[in-house]
Protein backbone atom coordinates (compact mmCIF):
# COMPACT_ATOMS: atom_id res chain seq x y z
CA UNK A 1 0.00 0.00 0.00
CA UNK A 2 1.38 3.31 -0.81
CA UNK A 3 0.81 6.15 1.13
CA UNK A 4 0.17 8.83 -1.13
CA UNK A 5 -3.13 6.84 -2.66
CA UNK A 6 -4.07 6.15 0.72
CA UNK A 7 -6.82 7.35 2.95
CA UNK A 8 -6.77 6.90 6.42
CA UNK A 9 -9.03 7.28 9.36
CA UNK A 10 -6.91 8.63 12.75
CA UNK A 11 -8.84 8.30 16.17
CA UNK A 12 -7.55 10.86 18.67
CA UNK A 13 -6.41 13.17 16.11
CA UNK A 14 -6.75 16.63 17.53
CA UNK A 15 -3.58 16.54 19.87
CA UNK A 16 -0.25 13.96 20.82
CA UNK A 17 0.46 11.41 18.88
CA UNK A 18 -2.32 11.10 17.04
CA UNK A 19 -2.01 14.69 15.24
CA UNK A 20 1.75 13.77 14.60
CA UNK A 21 0.66 10.98 12.81
CA UNK A 22 -2.01 12.72 10.70
CA UNK A 23 0.80 15.30 9.96
CA UNK A 24 3.08 13.17 9.12
CA UNK A 25 0.59 10.91 6.25
CA UNK A 26 -0.57 14.07 5.14
CA UNK A 27 3.18 15.37 4.21
CA UNK A 28 3.70 11.78 2.69
CA UNK A 29 0.72 12.11 0.31
CA UNK A 30 -2.11 10.77 2.24
CA UNK A 31 -5.71 11.83 2.53
CA UNK A 32 -6.56 11.67 6.39
CA UNK A 33 -9.97 11.53 8.32
CA UNK A 34 -8.84 12.59 11.62
CA UNK A 35 -11.41 12.42 14.41
CA UNK A 36 -11.63 13.99 18.04
CA UNK A 37 -13.56 15.07 20.57
CA UNK A 38 -11.39 18.49 20.57
CA UNK A 39 -13.07 20.46 17.82
CA UNK A 40 -11.01 23.44 18.36
CA UNK A 41 -7.56 21.09 18.13
CA UNK A 42 -9.08 19.55 14.43
CA UNK A 43 -9.52 23.31 13.03
CA UNK A 44 -6.34 24.04 13.65
CA UNK A 45 -4.96 20.33 12.68
CA UNK A 46 -6.31 21.21 9.40
CA UNK A 47 -5.12 24.72 9.10
CA UNK A 48 -1.66 23.70 9.75
CA UNK A 49 -1.95 21.16 6.98
CA UNK A 50 -3.61 23.27 4.43
CA UNK A 51 0.15 23.30 2.73
CA UNK A 52 0.36 19.80 2.87
CA UNK A 53 0.09 17.23 -0.02
CA UNK A 54 -2.40 15.54 1.46
CA UNK A 55 -5.77 16.87 2.75
CA UNK A 56 -6.73 16.53 6.26
CA UNK A 57 -10.33 16.92 7.29
CA UNK A 58 -11.57 16.65 10.67
CA UNK A 59 -14.53 14.90 12.13
CA UNK A 60 -15.88 15.57 15.83
CA UNK A 61 -16.47 12.10 16.96
CA UNK A 62 -17.05 10.52 20.29
CA UNK A 63 -15.01 6.66 19.83
CA UNK A 64 -16.74 5.50 23.05
CA UNK A 65 -20.02 6.12 21.27
CA UNK A 66 -21.37 3.60 18.72
CA UNK A 67 -24.02 6.26 17.42
CA UNK A 68 -20.56 8.70 16.58
CA UNK A 69 -18.54 6.14 15.41
CA UNK A 70 -20.83 4.94 12.52
CA UNK A 71 -21.38 8.80 11.84
CA UNK A 72 -17.54 9.50 11.66
CA UNK A 73 -17.21 6.26 9.53
CA UNK A 74 -20.18 6.82 7.19
CA UNK A 75 -19.19 10.53 6.28
CA UNK A 76 -15.64 10.24 6.19
CA UNK A 77 -16.36 7.25 3.53
CA UNK A 78 -18.24 9.65 1.79
CA UNK A 79 -15.94 12.34 1.94
CA UNK A 80 -13.03 9.64 0.40
CA UNK A 81 -14.90 8.21 -1.53
CA UNK A 82 -13.32 5.37 1.03
CA UNK A 83 -11.03 4.60 3.35
CA UNK A 84 -7.70 2.45 3.00
CA UNK A 85 -6.26 2.01 6.20
CA UNK A 86 -7.23 2.93 10.26
CA UNK A 87 -5.04 4.29 12.75
CA UNK A 88 -7.00 3.33 16.97
CA UNK A 89 -4.85 6.29 18.45
CA UNK A 90 -7.72 7.43 20.92
CA UNK A 91 -7.46 6.64 24.46
CA UNK A 92 -7.77 8.56 27.86
CA UNK A 93 -6.22 7.78 31.33
CA UNK A 94 -7.86 8.78 34.70
CA UNK A 95 -5.17 8.70 37.07
CA UNK A 96 -4.18 5.51 36.03
CA UNK A 97 -3.60 4.25 39.63
CA UNK A 98 -6.53 2.05 41.56
CA UNK A 99 -5.53 3.32 44.58
CA UNK A 100 -3.00 5.61 45.93
CA UNK A 101 -1.97 7.43 48.74
CA UNK A 102 -1.70 10.64 49.62
CA UNK A 103 2.02 12.23 50.00
CA UNK A 104 0.74 14.88 52.76
CA UNK A 105 -2.75 13.75 54.71
CA UNK A 106 -1.91 9.70 54.14
CA UNK A 107 -5.46 9.69 52.92
CA UNK A 108 -6.44 6.53 50.96
CA UNK A 109 -7.82 7.98 47.43
CA UNK A 110 -9.57 4.89 45.00
CA UNK A 111 -10.65 5.31 41.89
CA UNK A 112 -14.10 5.70 40.61
CA UNK A 113 -16.11 3.92 39.34
CA UNK A 114 -16.71 6.56 36.33
CA UNK A 115 -13.86 7.15 35.63
CA UNK A 116 -13.12 3.26 35.15
CA UNK A 117 -15.75 2.73 32.57
CA UNK A 118 -15.05 6.25 30.54
CA UNK A 119 -11.24 4.27 30.41
CA UNK A 120 -12.94 1.49 29.43
CA UNK A 121 -15.49 2.75 26.49
CA UNK A 122 -12.50 4.98 25.18
CA UNK A 123 -9.48 2.54 25.17
CA UNK A 124 -10.77 -0.66 24.66
CA UNK A 125 -15.02 0.26 23.33
CA UNK A 126 -13.42 2.78 20.61
CA UNK A 127 -11.17 0.75 18.80
CA UNK A 128 -13.59 -2.24 18.73
CA UNK A 129 -16.16 0.28 17.24
CA UNK A 130 -13.86 1.70 14.75
CA UNK A 131 -11.97 -1.08 13.66
CA UNK A 132 -15.69 -3.25 13.49
CA UNK A 133 -17.12 -0.21 11.13
CA UNK A 134 -13.54 0.40 9.04
CA UNK A 135 -13.82 -3.40 8.29
CA UNK A 136 -17.65 -3.31 7.92
CA UNK A 137 -16.90 -0.85 5.00
CA UNK A 138 -14.22 -2.24 3.54
CA UNK A 139 -15.42 -5.77 2.91
CA UNK A 140 -18.81 -4.28 1.77
CA UNK A 141 -17.16 -2.36 -0.93
CA UNK A 142 -14.38 -5.36 -2.17
CA UNK A 143 -11.77 -4.00 -1.27
CA UNK A 144 -8.75 -6.33 -1.04
CA UNK A 145 -6.23 -4.14 0.86
CA UNK A 146 -6.40 -2.34 4.20
CA UNK A 147 -4.47 -1.85 7.57
CA UNK A 148 -5.69 -1.61 11.19
CA UNK A 149 -3.14 -0.22 12.97
CA UNK A 150 -3.92 -0.42 17.06
CA UNK A 151 -1.64 1.80 19.14
CA UNK A 152 -1.25 1.65 23.11
CA UNK A 153 0.55 4.42 24.69
CA UNK A 154 0.55 5.90 28.21
CA UNK A 155 3.23 9.47 29.20
CA UNK A 156 3.27 10.69 32.38
CA UNK A 157 5.84 14.02 33.00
Amino acid sequence: MKLEESTIAVTGGASGMGRYFSLQLAQAGTNVAACDMNEEGLNSLVAESADLPGTIRGYVTNVASEESVISFFDQAWADFGGLTGLVNNAGIFRDGLLVKKDRESGRIKKMSLKNWQMVIDVDLTGPFLCAREFAERHIENGNKHGVIVNISSIARY
